[in-house]
Order: structure tokens, then C-alpha cells, then sequence
């Protein structure tokens, strides 16, 4: 199942493979999990509007997070190592960017 259908199925109140997971680090919290997971990535942090930081692919792939979330409305747009996204919530494909 991706993650896209996981998130759908269990917003439709139907039963997923396993819970979606959503992940919004505080900056700190995220440069502290990068160096406990051994992940070395060269990126330039972004940092939403609650201080929350945009995580990398490869830490969203680590943690076999579903989605990211952001402020309801919201058409941001923003950039993470060079990867477009756009930001309501975002929906991960098979461990793809």
C-alpha cells in the first residue's frame, strides 16, 4: 500500500495496513534524530511557520513516515534539497520524492 492510500484509507474510515504516520520535527529535535540515525545529508533546513523543520526524504524514508503536514489552507511552496513540494500535506509514493 503507499502512502498516499494508507493516509486516504483511514481518513475514509476504512482499515489501512498500518497507521500513517506524520511527522513535523522541531529544528533541534531533526538535526539530533539526522546524527542519531548516522543520515549525513547536505541540505539547507527549512523551517515552516511553527518552527517545525521541512525533513529530507531520506529521514522521511528512515522513519517510514507517510506524510508531512502543514498549515490548513496553505498552498506553500517550498524547497528541500533541490525537491519541489507542494505543502498541504504531502503524499509520499513508495519511498519516492
Amino acid at each position: 500500500m503507499t502512502s498516499r492510500q494508507r493516509v486516504v484509507e483511514a481518513i475514509e474510515h476504512r482499515q489501512p495496513d498500518r497507521t500513517p504516520i506524520d511527522f513535523n520535527p522541531v529544528a533541534d529535535f531533526y538535526l539530533k534524530l539526522k546524527e542519531h540515525l548516522g543520515l549525513e545529508i547536505d541540505e539547507n533546513l527549512s523551517v515552516g511557520f511553527m518552527e517545525e523543520a521541512i525533513p529530507h526524504p531520506k529521514v522521511l524514508d528512515a522513519l517510514g513516515a507517510d506524510m508531512i503536514s502543514g498549515p490548513a489552507g496553505s498552498a506553500l511552496e517550498i524547497t528541500n534539497s533541490g525537491i519541489d513540494r507542494l505543502l498541504t500535506f504531502i503524499w509520499r509514493h513508495g519511498g519516492q520524492p
